[in-house]
Protein backbone atom coordinates (compact mmCIF):
# COMPACT_ATOMS: atom_id res chain seq x y z
CA UNK A 1 0.00 0.00 0.00
CA UNK A 2 2.83 2.41 0.83
CA UNK A 3 4.41 1.77 -2.58
CA UNK A 4 1.14 2.67 -4.28
CA UNK A 5 0.98 5.97 -2.43
CA UNK A 6 4.60 6.82 -3.20
CA UNK A 7 4.33 6.08 -6.91
CA UNK A 8 1.03 7.94 -7.39
CA UNK A 9 2.89 11.24 -7.78
CA UNK A 10 6.51 11.46 -8.98
CA UNK A 11 6.98 14.49 -6.69
CA UNK A 12 5.88 12.51 -3.61
CA UNK A 13 8.49 10.94 -1.33
CA UNK A 14 7.95 8.31 1.36
CA UNK A 15 9.68 8.85 4.71
CA UNK A 16 9.82 6.27 7.50
CA UNK A 17 10.87 6.53 11.15
CA UNK A 18 10.66 4.10 14.06
CA UNK A 19 9.11 4.87 17.42
CA UNK A 20 11.42 6.86 19.70
CA UNK A 21 13.51 8.36 16.87
CA UNK A 22 13.80 11.81 15.27
CA UNK A 23 12.90 12.54 11.65
CA UNK A 24 13.87 15.49 9.48
CA UNK A 25 10.99 16.51 7.21
CA UNK A 26 12.18 18.44 4.11
CA UNK A 27 9.90 21.39 3.49
CA UNK A 28 8.44 21.27 6.99
CA UNK A 29 4.74 20.94 7.74
CA UNK A 30 3.77 22.48 4.37
CA UNK A 31 5.17 19.44 2.56
CA UNK A 32 3.19 16.84 4.54
CA UNK A 33 0.47 15.07 2.53
CA UNK A 34 -0.37 11.98 4.57
CA UNK A 35 0.94 10.44 7.78
CA UNK A 36 0.22 7.06 9.32
CA UNK A 37 1.44 5.54 12.60
CA UNK A 38 1.20 1.91 13.68
CA UNK A 39 2.36 -1.66 13.05
CA UNK A 40 5.20 -1.51 10.52
CA UNK A 41 4.20 -4.89 9.08
CA UNK A 42 0.76 -3.59 8.02
CA UNK A 43 1.31 0.02 6.89
CA UNK A 44 -1.52 2.37 6.01
CA UNK A 45 -4.21 0.08 7.49
CA UNK A 46 -6.56 2.17 9.61
CA UNK A 47 -7.93 -0.25 12.17
CA UNK A 48 -7.96 -0.61 15.92
CA UNK A 49 -4.92 -2.55 17.08
CA UNK A 50 -3.06 -1.88 13.79
CA UNK A 51 -2.65 1.83 13.06
CA UNK A 52 -4.22 5.25 12.55
CA UNK A 53 -3.80 8.35 10.37
CA UNK A 54 -1.85 11.09 12.16
CA UNK A 55 -1.51 13.76 9.46
CA UNK A 56 -2.77 16.61 11.64
CA UNK A 57 -0.62 15.56 14.60
CA UNK A 58 2.49 15.46 12.40
CA UNK A 59 1.88 18.94 10.99
CA UNK A 60 1.26 20.36 14.48
CA UNK A 61 4.42 18.89 16.01
CA UNK A 62 7.08 19.62 13.36
CA UNK A 63 9.54 22.07 14.85
CA UNK A 64 10.95 25.20 13.20
CA UNK A 65 14.06 23.25 12.13
CA UNK A 66 11.80 20.68 10.39
CA UNK A 67 12.54 18.01 13.01
CA UNK A 68 9.82 15.67 14.26
CA UNK A 69 9.97 13.39 17.31
CA UNK A 70 8.26 10.00 16.98
CA UNK A 71 6.79 9.36 20.44
CA UNK A 72 3.63 7.71 21.84
CA UNK A 73 2.96 10.88 23.80
CA UNK A 74 2.37 12.61 20.49
CA UNK A 75 0.68 9.93 18.37
CA UNK A 76 -0.86 7.66 20.99
CA UNK A 77 -0.62 3.87 21.11
CA UNK A 78 -2.73 2.37 18.29
CA UNK A 79 -1.20 -1.11 18.67
CA UNK A 80 -0.01 -1.87 22.25
CA UNK A 81 3.05 -4.07 22.81
CA UNK A 82 4.03 -3.77 19.13
CA UNK A 83 6.97 -1.77 17.81
CA UNK A 84 5.44 1.09 15.86
CA UNK A 85 6.59 3.08 12.87
CA UNK A 86 5.64 6.37 11.22
CA UNK A 87 5.05 6.45 7.46
CA UNK A 88 5.02 9.92 5.97
CA UNK A 89 4.21 11.07 2.44
CA UNK A 90 5.69 14.48 1.60
CA UNK A 91 5.70 16.70 -1.45
CA UNK A 92 9.37 16.73 -2.47
CA UNK A 93 8.84 19.90 -4.53
CA UNK A 94 8.01 21.92 -1.43
CA UNK A 95 11.14 23.41 0.09
CA UNK A 96 13.35 22.46 -2.85
CA UNK A 97 13.77 26.15 -3.69
CA UNK A 98 14.60 27.24 -0.14
CA UNK A 99 18.38 26.90 -0.44
CA UNK A 100 20.14 30.22 -0.90
CA UNK A 101 23.40 32.01 -0.17
CA UNK A 102 23.16 34.06 3.07
CA UNK A 103 24.14 37.70 3.41
CA UNK A 104 25.04 40.10 0.60
CA UNK A 105 26.06 38.13 -2.47
CA UNK A 106 28.57 39.74 -4.84
CA UNK A 107 28.84 37.95 -8.16
CA UNK A 108 32.25 38.35 -9.83
CA UNK A 109 32.00 37.42 -13.50
CA UNK A 110 34.06 37.67 -16.65
CA UNK A 111 33.18 40.32 -19.22
CA UNK A 112 35.25 41.15 -22.29
CA UNK A 113 38.46 39.73 -20.89
CA UNK A 114 38.23 41.45 -17.52
CA UNK A 115 36.16 40.95 -14.37
CA UNK A 116 33.08 42.82 -13.20
CA UNK A 117 31.17 42.60 -9.94
CA UNK A 118 27.45 42.91 -9.26
CA UNK A 119 25.21 42.47 -6.23
CA UNK A 120 22.67 39.73 -6.94
CA UNK A 121 19.67 38.31 -5.04
CA UNK A 122 20.40 35.59 -2.49
CA UNK A 123 18.03 33.21 -4.26
CA UNK A 124 19.60 33.57 -7.72
CA UNK A 125 18.96 30.23 -9.42
CA UNK A 126 22.35 29.98 -11.10
CA UNK A 127 24.06 30.08 -7.68
CA UNK A 128 22.22 26.93 -6.58
CA UNK A 129 23.93 24.80 -9.18
CA UNK A 130 27.58 23.83 -8.87
CA UNK A 131 29.25 23.95 -12.25
CA UNK A 132 32.60 22.17 -12.34
CA UNK A 133 35.24 23.12 -14.88
CA UNK A 134 39.03 23.01 -15.08
CA UNK A 135 39.36 26.29 -13.15
CA UNK A 136 36.85 25.42 -10.44
CA UNK A 137 39.35 24.88 -7.61
CA UNK A 138 41.88 27.43 -8.83
CA UNK A 139 39.30 30.24 -9.06
CA UNK A 140 38.13 29.70 -5.47
CA UNK A 141 41.44 30.00 -3.63
CA UNK A 142 42.17 32.93 -1.33
CA UNK A 143 44.74 34.39 -3.74
CA UNK A 144 42.28 34.08 -6.64
CA UNK A 145 39.63 36.01 -4.67
CA UNK A 146 42.18 38.73 -3.87
CA UNK A 147 43.33 39.05 -7.48
CA UNK A 148 39.73 39.06 -8.69
CA UNK A 149 38.82 41.96 -6.40
CA UNK A 150 41.88 43.90 -7.56
CA UNK A 151 40.91 43.27 -11.20
CA UNK A 152 37.34 44.44 -10.57
CA UNK A 153 38.68 47.61 -8.96
CA UNK A 154 41.07 48.23 -11.86
CA UNK A 155 38.25 47.68 -14.37
CA UNK A 156 35.98 50.17 -12.58
CA UNK A 157 38.65 52.87 -12.77
CA UNK A 158 38.89 52.88 -16.56
CA UNK A 159 36.56 53.15 -19.52
CA UNK A 160 38.00 50.84 -22.20
CA UNK A 161 36.89 51.53 -25.76
CA UNK A 162 37.71 48.11 -27.18
CA UNK A 163 34.88 46.64 -29.24
CA UNK A 164 34.51 42.98 -28.27
CA UNK A 165 33.85 40.74 -31.28
CA UNK A 166 31.60 37.72 -30.78
CA UNK A 167 32.47 34.28 -32.12
CA UNK A 168 29.37 34.39 -34.34
CA UNK A 169 30.66 37.52 -36.08
CA UNK A 170 34.17 36.19 -36.61
CA UNK A 171 33.59 34.12 -39.74
CA UNK A 172 35.92 31.21 -40.45
CA UNK A 173 39.34 32.84 -41.04
CA UNK A 174 41.74 34.11 -38.36
CA UNK A 175 42.67 37.76 -39.11
CA UNK A 176 46.25 37.19 -37.88
CA UNK A 177 47.45 34.10 -39.77
CA UNK A 178 44.66 34.10 -42.39
CA UNK A 179 44.08 30.38 -41.83
CA UNK A 180 40.96 28.60 -40.67
CA UNK A 181 40.44 28.83 -36.93
CA UNK A 182 40.43 25.04 -36.61
CA UNK A 183 43.52 24.43 -38.76
CA UNK A 184 45.10 22.58 -35.82
CA UNK A 185 42.22 20.13 -35.57
CA UNK A 186 41.84 16.87 -37.45
CA UNK A 187 38.05 17.29 -37.59
CA UNK A 188 35.78 20.12 -38.69
CA UNK A 189 32.64 21.17 -36.86
CA UNK A 190 31.12 24.33 -35.44
CA UNK A 191 31.88 23.22 -31.89
CA UNK A 192 35.45 22.26 -32.74
CA UNK A 193 36.03 25.60 -34.45
CA UNK A 194 34.93 27.49 -31.34
CA UNK A 195 37.40 25.49 -29.24
CA UNK A 196 40.28 27.04 -31.20
CA UNK A 197 38.91 30.59 -31.04
CA UNK A 198 39.69 33.26 -28.46
CA UNK A 199 39.47 37.03 -28.13
CA UNK A 200 42.49 39.28 -28.05
CA UNK A 201 42.11 41.35 -24.88
CA UNK A 202 43.87 44.33 -26.45
CA UNK A 203 41.86 44.77 -29.66
CA UNK A 204 38.83 42.54 -29.02
CA UNK A 205 39.16 40.62 -32.29
CA UNK A 206 38.59 36.88 -32.45
CA UNK A 207 41.79 35.06 -33.40
CA UNK A 208 42.95 31.45 -33.32
CA UNK A 209 44.59 30.28 -30.10
CA UNK A 210 47.96 29.88 -31.83
CA UNK A 211 47.98 33.58 -32.69
CA UNK A 212 47.27 34.55 -29.08
CA UNK A 213 50.00 32.74 -27.17
CA UNK A 214 51.50 35.94 -25.78
CA UNK A 215 50.28 37.23 -22.43
CA UNK A 216 50.59 40.90 -21.53
CA UNK A 217 49.12 42.96 -18.69
CA UNK A 218 46.81 45.73 -19.90
CA UNK A 219 46.22 48.06 -16.93
CA UNK A 220 44.90 50.76 -19.22
CA UNK A 221 42.03 48.40 -20.06
CA UNK A 222 41.42 47.31 -16.48
CA UNK A 223 43.36 44.02 -16.80
CA UNK A 224 46.29 44.09 -14.34
CA UNK A 225 47.28 40.43 -14.81
CA UNK A 226 48.89 39.02 -17.98
CA UNK A 227 46.22 38.05 -20.49
CA UNK A 228 45.94 36.72 -24.05
CA UNK A 229 47.02 39.21 -26.71
CA UNK A 230 47.18 38.50 -30.43
CA UNK A 231 50.43 38.63 -32.39
CA UNK A 232 49.38 41.77 -34.26
CA UNK A 233 48.94 43.72 -31.02
CA UNK A 234 52.12 42.29 -29.48
CA UNK A 235 54.29 43.37 -32.41
CA UNK A 236 52.53 46.66 -32.95
CA UNK A 237 54.74 49.63 -32.05
CA UNK A 238 53.76 52.68 -30.01
CA UNK A 239 52.52 54.31 -33.22
CA UNK A 240 50.10 51.49 -33.84
CA UNK A 241 49.77 50.03 -37.31
CA UNK A 242 51.56 53.02 -38.80
CA UNK A 243 54.82 51.64 -37.40
CA UNK A 244 54.67 48.76 -39.84
CA UNK A 245 54.78 51.19 -42.74
CA UNK A 246 58.19 52.43 -41.58
CA UNK A 247 59.80 49.01 -41.92
CA UNK A 248 60.50 49.52 -45.63
CA UNK A 249 62.44 52.75 -44.92
CA UNK A 250 64.30 51.13 -42.02
CA UNK A 251 65.37 48.16 -44.16
CA UNK A 252 66.39 50.49 -47.03
CA UNK A 253 68.55 52.60 -44.70
CA UNK A 254 70.13 49.48 -43.25
CA UNK A 255 70.91 48.19 -46.74
CA UNK A 256 72.48 51.52 -47.78
CA UNK A 257 74.62 51.63 -44.65
CA UNK A 258 75.81 48.08 -45.22
CA UNK A 259 76.71 48.81 -48.88
CA UNK A 260 78.61 51.95 -47.94
CA UNK A 261 80.55 50.06 -45.30
CA UNK A 262 81.58 47.36 -47.80
CA UNK A 263 82.62 49.96 -50.40
CA UNK A 264 84.66 51.83 -47.84
CA UNK A 265 86.42 48.70 -46.69
CA UNK A 266 87.20 47.59 -50.27
CA UNK A 267 89.13 50.81 -51.05
CA UNK A 268 91.69 50.34 -48.29
CA UNK A 269 95.08 48.66 -48.96
CA UNK A 270 96.56 46.11 -46.67
CA UNK A 271 99.71 47.17 -44.81
CA UNK A 272 101.10 43.66 -45.21
CA UNK A 273 101.26 43.01 -41.51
Amino acid sequence: ADRTFAQADPQTSLLQASEGSLLWVPGGSDSVKLAWYGDAKRPWQVKEGIGRMVTDEVKANILSNNMLGIFMSTFGDPCPRIRKKLFLLVDSAVGSEELFCPGVVVWIHRLHGSLRAATVPCDLKSLRRIRCDRRFVEDHSKLAYHRALLTVRARNLVEPKVKWQSFAEAGRICPCCHSKYDWQSSTESETQRWVWMTNCRACGQVVCTSCAQSRVALPELGIPDPCRVCDVCVWRGPDGGAALGKLTKIFANASSTSSASVASGGGQESDGS
